[in-house]
């Protein structure tokens, strides 16, 4: 990954998919589950956050509305190479409900919180930057990294670690 490093925030060891957001998910992707992650990036992770961390759902404020957000990564359906696409849900609460985005296509082996104020590394403009809200790294496991960060009402990806 790039010279910056980040620090990947401790979630509740105890973090679940609101039932709200799960009926939205079965709703538009009804044969989804959370994506398989190789046992030797859930043993790394471990190691190096603790059991409570959770390499395909966590928690932040990626839009910055100050209420918690959830990003799930999720596989569903199959391809005919054997294997089933994989994708973000993710779900910006609302006042009272949850609006989802579903990023499809996400090369990654595991998902993680990154911190607003964080500072990172864009490959594509070769410029440091730091975060504005919490955001979503989607990481290739000691290998790349893509960040997905929500700004103007979508979600944008952004090539951080190589």
């Amino acid at each position: 990954m790039g010279g910056i490093s980040i620090v990947v925030g401790q979630q509740p060891a105890t973090l679940a998919l609101p039932p709200q957001a799960q009926a939205m998910l079965y709703a538009k992707l009804s044969d989804w589950r959370y994506v398989s992650v190789p046992e030797q990036v859930q043993q790394a992770l471990r190691r190096e956050h603790g059991a409570g961390v959770s390499p395909a759902l966590i928690s932040g404020d990626f839009d910055g509305d100050g209420r918690a957000d959830y990003a799930a990564f999720i596989e569903h359906g199959t391809q005919s190479s054997g294997g089933a696409p994989s994708c973000l849900a993710i779900f910006l609460q609302q006042q009272d409900s949850f609006k989802l985005y579903v990023i499809d296509g996400v090369n990654a082996d595991y998902i993680q919180l990154i911190h607003k104020g964080d500072g990172s590394y864009d490959f594509e403009t070769q410029k440091q930057f730091v975060y504005q809200h919490d955001a979503i790294d989607a990481v290739i496991f000691e290998k790349a990294a893509t960040s997905y960060v929500y700004e103007q009402g979508r979600f944008r990806a952004i090539i951080t670690g190589d």
